[in-house]
């Protein structure tokens, strides 16, 4: 009976923290472009949104 407590228990933890471990996890690709069309090199990237309100900045 202890075990099978256990058990449940661990279950209902792993559970719970699935969902809070996906939450810090992504990526993001692609690439820049100037007003003509052309490739940005060493371009400076800010992304930033409901999930992430202080923002990241990145250069490419």
């Amino acid at each position: 009976m202890y075990f099978r407590g256990l058990l449940v228990a661990a279950l209902g933890l792993s559970l719970f923290a699935a969902p809070v471990s996906a939450q810090d996890t992504g990526s993001v690709s692609g690439v820049v472009f100037d007003q003509n069309g052309a490739a940005v090199a060493d371009a400076t990237v800010r992304i930033s949104g409901p999930q992430l309100p202080a923002g990241r900045t990145n250069r490419t």
